[in-house]
């Protein structure tokens, strides 16, 4: 066998309907291919004429096919797999027998569309393929076996004469979503399905069938490997009709992305070896798992951050000095002692592919379940400037001690002031990192999630930083998944800023926490995870003084006693009757905003100025330092007729009493309720309580066992405190401490939660059937 040099291979792991991003990067890549050899997009090369061989499992087998077999360029094929998404794949209430035959009518008219019979067999002599492909599959009275099906002989198995139909098929046929394939007859007849677990990320068969095809001492220019996202991408749906579908792309993913990271381990810095998958933007959001477009666009926002990744692969297709043989890619014995590799009297130094390494190990540092955007609106401009001035003079105080403490009463805008901060320590090149605690997603958001989430800020931010972060994830990956709060503290938070401080690098470097108290969920105070948090939080008390940390909470008992252990900054934003005028200024200020525009909505029906400036500083007044309350009254009469609504909010209200406008909402809204309907409130309102993350309207009223006419009449009553988009969450936690309170809720939309956690205990059963799992997957249940 004839040895071949800069050898390109591609790979494409599993991932059902998120194949479509594989696709969407693949463009890209293509794009800059072409560009790289002054070809317009129309005119370039196609995915076969630059790869040698490109293997897939799963819907990546399917992509396989259509590059290599079908001639595709990536644009083609992202069209005719969005047909497959509607038709195969939308669809809920079909058999897998109906799915396979969808699948299949999709395939054969793609045969047509290019000319093929649809009798063409994978292994064609009549095809003359400069591109060679293999698809991942196994038998199905054999579900752990690993069968390649493949487009060229070789000398350890028998040509199968299956046809190109039968193989995407056959790659596709996830277990409990399709019918098996069927292929041969008699003695020879078999039957396959999709590649089990261990196979849904075929870099490994990629690099065993090259070495097959092509010899040991090939060299390989570029090996890719192209993923359907981060296993954060897509949990389990509520809906019985997904839970199969979405329980299959969870598992395909998690599997995909940890052979991913051993053979980043492995090879990541050979220079050749180029891995890309959407990290981020796509968690917890089932309602567009099948949406085309919302794929494309965190696709798109994902390639955004891999230019320098993207470039370098762009540039792999001429000569390499010191080119990787397919024996060392299979032993993964690779050394690499050049400084430099030529290219075509170009210079690629090591230390470029060797950022390119970094990223991705950096990239394991943010837990993939918790969203690195803020989900807080910043303040409306010109308010809060008093508050904020204050923190940023103590952020530029280079001998203030390390820890500023921002608290005060639920409502007051202590998040609303932390997003702010955040940008704007962003625009002045100090943030080094921010987290947002929210409590119906304490199960994600843990003590161990901040600090990862927090390296990962650093290291992203300051690249001098980040080895300090690299070293210790290469020495012990268990790091990551480790329950020691107070090793990863020390590993990735302690040690790696004081190596850095050692260095003699200045200035401050700030990390924002927000709403310490959210820490831990419905359990606070006494969580494993708030009780880690406080402790480590105390540690970085003693680090140095530039790097400092500002947090944000109630005055809840075990954070009062924390930082009266500590040195530390603090402000307090009062409210009630001991409010500050700036804060009731700038509460004016809102509302007079946000007022403006309901008179301007109105089509004439409301003065300009309506309500008139007394009415506004009286509203004002009566927030009493709670933004909340403003926004509220804002949201409520926005969902009625203003002037009606506004007279509610006047006759029962009384200064600085949350609970009083809660009060008045619900019973304007809930006017003399059946029981019928206060069985339902509790219910609904004590799921949403109970949520380990918001819920969507579907996967709400199956849980609560409501029909959707009633849950959208709760629903619709609860708009002013309700954020109701995808998922449905309270808008802000004080309405919930307004339901759980005997003292404040004394009318009957009191929520006893001991008694809603029976009753969702009691609907789950114990017989650990579907029910069973849904229940306790989506609800904190004892």
């Amino acid at each position: 066998m004839k040895s071949r040099t800069n050898l390109r291979l591609a790979s494409f792991g599993g991932g059902g309907v998120r194949g479509l991003s594989q696709l969407e990067i693949m463009s890209n890549i293509m794009h800059r291919l072409n560009w790289e050899n002054d070809l317009n997009d129309s005119q370039g090369i196609l995915p076969y004429q630059h790869f040698d061989l490109i293997g897939g499992s799963g819907t990546g087998g399917l992509i396989a096919i259509m590059l290599a077999k079908l001639h595709m360029s990536a644009d083609e094929a992202a069209e005719e797999f969005c047909t497959i998404i509607d038709h195969v794949f939308v669809p809920v209430d079909i058999t897998p027998k109906e799915r396979i035959d969808r699948l299949k009518s999709c395939v054969e008219n793609m045969m047509k569309m290019k000319d093929l019979p649809l009798d063409m067999k994978l292994l064609d002599d009549a095809q003359s393929d400069s591109c060679t492909c293999f698809v991942v599959a196994s038998f199905r009275n054999n579900v752990s076996s690993k069968i390649c099906l493949r487009s060229y002989p070789v000398r350890s198995h028998q040509i199968l004469p299956i046809t190109v139909v039968e193989a995407a098929l056959a790659s596709c046929a996830t277990v409990s979503l399709f019918d098996p394939v069927a292929v041969g007859t008699g003695r020879k007849r078999k039957e396959y399905i999709a590649a089990s677990l261990g196979a849904t990320n075929p870099i490994r068969e990629v690099i065993t069938e090259a070495h097959s095809l092509f010899g040991g001492e090939s060299t390989v220019a570029c090996l890719l490997s192209v993923g359907t996202g981060h296993p954060g991408i897509i949990a389990l749906t509520s809906g019985q009709e997904d839970v199969d579908l979405n329980r299959a792309m969870r598992d395909i993913m998690n599997d995909c992305t940890q052979k991913a990271r051993e053979v980043e381990d492995q090879i990541g810095q050979s220079g050749i070896y180029f891995r890309f998958s959407v990290d981020q933007g796509m968690q917890n959001n089932i309602s567009n798992a099948t949406d085309a477009a919302w794929i494309v666009t965190q696709t798109e926002t994902y390639l955004e951050g891999q230019n320098r990744k993207l470039e370098a692969l762009s540039k792999t297709g001429e000569c390499l000095r010191n080119s990787i043989s397919l024996n060392q890619l299979e032993s993964s014995d690779i050394i690499i002692s050049a400084d430099k590799m030529s290219m075509n009297g170009n210079t690629v130094v090591l230390e470029e592919i060797g950022k390119i390494y970094q990223d991705n190990v950096v990239a394991r540092l943010k837990p993939s379940d918790v969203q690195s955007t803020c989900p807080i609106d910043e303040c409306m401009e010109g308010t809060r400037e008093d508050i904020l001035r204050t923190l940023l003079d103590w952020v530029a105080d280079s001998g203030a001690t390390n820890i500023f403490w921002l608290n005060g009463q639920a409502g007051v805008g202590k998040s609303a002031i932390a997003a702010s901060l955040v940008e704007k320590l962003r625009d002045i090149a100090r943030l080094g990192s921010s987290f947002f605690f929210q409590r119906e997603k304490s199960d994600a958001m843990t003590t161990g999630a901040l600090w990862r989430t927090v390296a990962y800020g650093l290291a992203r931010q300051y690249p001098t930083l980040r080895k300090h972060f690299i070293a210790p994830l290469e020495a012990n990956e268990a790091l990551l998944t480790t329950v020691n709060i107070d090793k990863i503290f020390l590993k990735l938070i302690h040690d790696p800023l004081v190596a850095w401080e050692e260095v003699g690098e200045k200035g401050a470097v700030v990390v924002v926490i927000d709403a310490l108290d959210e820490c831990g969920g419905l359990d606070g105070q006494h969580s494993n995870h708030r009780i880690n948090l406080m402790r480590t939080l105390k540690s970085w008390s003693m680090l140095p003084r530039r790097f400092k940390l500002v947090v944000t909470s109630r005055a809840e008992p075990d954070i009062v006693h924390l930082f009266s252990t500590i040195e530390h900054g603090s402000f307090e934003i009062l409210s009630g009757k001991m409010v500050h005028p700036k804060s009731s200024e700038d509460i004016e200020r809102f509302l007079e905003y946000h007022l403006g525009q309901i008179a301007a909505r109105s089509h004439d029906a409301l003065a300009p100025d309506w309500p008139g400036r007394p009415i506004i500083k009286w509203l004002a007044q009566l927030a009493a330092g709670f933004f909340i309350w403003a926004d509220t009254v804002i949201r409520f009469l926005k969902r009625g007729e203003p002037r009606e609504q506004l007279n509610r909010i006047l006759g029962g209200a009384s200064m600085g009493e949350l609970a009083g406008l809660y009060s008045s909402i619900l019973e304007a809204s809930f006017v003399e309720p059946s029981e019928i309907v206060m069985e339902s409130f509790h219910r609904i309102v004590g799921a949403i309580i109970l949520a380990k993350e918001p819920l969507t309207a579907s996967s709400l009223a199956r849980l609560c066992s409501v029909d959707h006419s009633t849950l959208s009449y709760i629903l619709n009553g609860l708009q002013s405190v309700v954020d109701s988009g995808d998922a449905i969450r309270f808008n802000h936690q004080s309405f919930v401490d307004f339901l759980l309170n005997p003292t404040e809720c004394r009318s009957g939309f009191l929520i006893d939660l001991h008694r809603q956690t029976r009753y969702m205990t009691l609907q789950a059963g114990g017989g650990k059937d579907e029910r069973w799992v849904e229940h306790r997957s989506l609800l904190q249940l004892p």
